[in-house]
């Protein structure tokens, strides 16, 4: 579908709302009443109970990484556009005068199911963590897992490129279905 036929027919629904509440005779003795739009600022703000944290783009195992790239360069450009001109250096510098833009950039940020799992689900990070850490075991990764992620001895008997594409697709493995 071409966004033309949708934007014509959107136009169409538009304008029959607009005459169907503008129609119609008046009552006898009754003022004509004017149709009026909600306002925008009740629905343009966020609710109470939405964080910065959850409006933050996540990231999939399966995730495509073109896709991960885009995201992650919209949140970059947030950050340069709000006046961090070194991301690498500067991005979780704790200066306040960078506190505006990671502040500002927040929501941008892209999120791997990991860490939000981690913040809103721990029982079923966990339980991700001991699948991610059953399934390197077996291609004779050695893990270990501690509160905050794994690590694996990078000069273990599988060379760390291998090891990091094993990890990757244990990854895909573990986090995927959740």
């Amino acid at each position: 579908m071409t966004l033309r036929p949708l934007l014509a027919g959107t136009a169409l629904a538009a304008a029959a709302l607009v005459l169907a509440g503008c129609g119609g005779a008046p009552s006898a003795g009754s003022a004509p009443s004017v149709a009026a739009l909600p306002s925008s600022a009740s629905a343009a703000s966020p609710s109470a109970t939405t964080s910065v944290d959850d409006a933050r783009p996540l990231i999939r195992p399966d995730t495509d990484p073109a896709e991960r790239d885009r995201l992650t360069r919209l949140w970059i450009q947030c950050l340069t556009d709000h006046g961090i001109p070194d991301y690498k250096r500067d991005h979780d510098n704790p200066n306040p005068k960078f506190a505006g833009a990671r502040e500002a950039c927040a929501p941008k940020q892209p999120e791997d199911l990991k860490d939000r799992l981690a913040r809103k689900d721990p029982a079923s990070y966990q339980d991700g963590m001991r699948d991610l850490a059953n399934c390197m075991r077996s291609h004779g990764i050695e893990v270990k897992i501690d509160a905050t992620g794994y690590t694996y001895d990078p000069n273990g008997s599988v060379p760390i490129a291998q090891a990091m594409v094993i990890s990757a697709d244990c990854e895909k493995v573990a986090f995927g279905a959740r």
